[in-house]
């Protein structure tokens, strides 16, 4: 449901905030209004410090039994963790059941189980039951339920109930169904028209964010996060957002601050440690990296697959560094596991080249070979399965062998293709071939200028264009 940011900012939410805190830390008894407690309930965990907003529903309910703001928000939290008897305890404990909020999480109730026909007759009730001039509020509301739960489509048609589209709400529910359906040019436009009306809402910003970093535009979601983080300090998805950004923009060490201070709102959260484990990956500190991989593991939800892949991929890594081979080909066969739906299933060959890769990097060159030409005979020679095969041989100092499966690539290379060339020129130059190294260096930096930065920016001055690097290099006497 709708919570107001705003509120948040006023003097007398944060004098009541500030008095709850206190009197938290000193181990004393505050009485305060159920509206107050409700609203600190609401400011922790929109925020996301559920174990907070779960202390203060606790201690609302001690002076206040059966009152439906804690009871609704702990009924939405067994919820989330798909524990539906316990939610119906809490939704029973209400008193007041005529109160619209013990209608909503009823048909909650339904919609977290899927019965989302049931939940639509509930609605379609209770719509003819109500006020005309509260049917725009219902609406919003109604279609709010159903974004939480990804039913983008109900809350469209609920959404299509209303007819005002330049209301506030009704843009930010239109942006976030959009998000959810993956239509982010449309939810784009939804957010930058509730950022010219106020640009002091951080949720607006950590939304906008959170597209760009899916998009791929990192740092544009690093801006956006900023631009959050000064509207509300600290915030957990602002911080988020700013260490994804940096971590796709090749900036551990920035990264990792930003990710210490997220896990000191959310401990233990098992994403952020991962995260912070590639990070230390890519400083080269593998005791760190391996330690925190671990602790990614230990906290991470046994259901959560695609993490739980990336944990170990990254744990496979880490140990082929630390030369304990059987150790990362563990990992990497858990990872398998995970992956495959049938243990009978033909292996992935992306996941045949990592392993590959793995046996190279420990000094089996024949098994690893063997297994990246069985990889692109799996992918009937697929060209990206080969420049996985190439970049590998070329980070592990195999320049020979990367060229000769460079040129197998080039036999397969789609109308377009603009990748790998700069890793066949590092691997020319590297093995004396300057002229046709040269040559490939100049095709590299005219189809793809980031990859020849990746490749070749330790080797030119910082501030040389990309599209220089040809006539630099060409003048050079190796």
């Amino acid at each position: 449901m709708h919570i107001d940011e705003e509120l948040f900012k006023q003097a007398r939410f944060k004098n009541k905030l500030k008095q709850y805190e206190q009197a938290k830390s000193e181990r004393k008894t505050v009485f305060m209004d159920i509206d107050d407690l409700t609203d600190i309930i609401d400011y922790y965990n929109y925020d996301g410090l559920v174990d907070d907003a779960e202390d203060v529903a606790d201690y609302a309910l001690t002076l206040y039994p059966g009152a439906i703001g804690p009871l609704v928000f702990k009924a939405r939290q067994a919820l989330a963790e798909g524990e539906f008897d316990k939610a119906k305890e809490f939704s029973d404990s209400i008193e007041d059941k005529s109160d619209l909020d013990y209608f909503y999480l009823c048909a909650e109730m339904l919609i977290a189980q899927r019965k989302t026909k049931e939940a639509e007759n509930l609605f379609k009730k209770k719509y003819a039951e109500t006020d005309i001039d509260e049917h725009y509020n219902f609406c919003l509301d109604v279609g709010a339920l159903y974004v939480d739960y990804g039913y983008s489509d109900l809350a469209l048609d609920w959404l299509k109930r209303t007819n005002d589209p330049e209301d506030i709400e009704r843009l930010e529910l239109t942006a976030r169904i959009y998000c959810n359906m993956g239509e982010y040019e449309k939810a784009t436009e939804c957010l930058e028209k509730l950022i010219d009306n106020n640009p002091f809402v951080s949720r607006h910003w950590n939304m906008l964010a959170l597209i760009q970093l899916c998009n791929g535009e990192y740092p544009e979601c690093k801006s956006s996060a900023e631009y959050s983080l000064a509207i509300t300090p600290e915030n957990t998805d602002g911080l988020w957002c700013k260490a994804k950004a940096l971590l796709s923009m090749n900036e551990p060490g920035e990264a990792l601050k930003h990710y210490r201070r997220f896990l000191e709102r959310m401990p233990e959260n098992a994403r952020a440690e991962a995260d912070m484990g590639t990070c230390y990956l890519q400083l080269a500190d593998l005791d760190k990296a391996r330690d925190m991989l671990e602790r990614a593991e230990g906290h991470c939800d046994l259901g959560d697959n695609i993490l739980l892949i990336q944990i170990y991929d990254d744990l496979a890594y880490t140990y082929s560094c630390l030369k304990q081979l059987d150790k990362a080909l563990e990992y990497l066969g858990l990872a398998e596991q995970l992956e495959n739906d049938s243990p009978n299933e033909e292996r992935d060959p992306g996941r045949m080249v990592l392993e590959g890769h793995i046996l190279l990097q420990n000094n089996q060159k024949e098994k690893a070979l063997s297994i990246f030409d069985r990889a692109i005979e799996l992918s009937d020679e697929s060209p990206d399965i080969m420049l996985k095969v190439c970049v590998s041989l070329y980070d592990q100092g195999e320049y020979e062998t990367s060229i000769a499966y460079f040129r197998h690539l080039e036999t397969n290379m789609p109308q377009g293709w603009n990748l790998g060339f700069s890793y066949m020129a590092g691997s020319l130059l590297r093995t004396h071939q300057f002229k046709e190294g040269v040559e490939y260096l100049k095709k590299a930096c005219q189809v793809n200028c980031t990859e020849a930065k990746l490749v070749f920016g330790d080797m030119f001055p910082a501030d040389l264009p990309c599209d220089k690097y040809y006539d630099y290099i060409k003048n050079v006497k190796f």
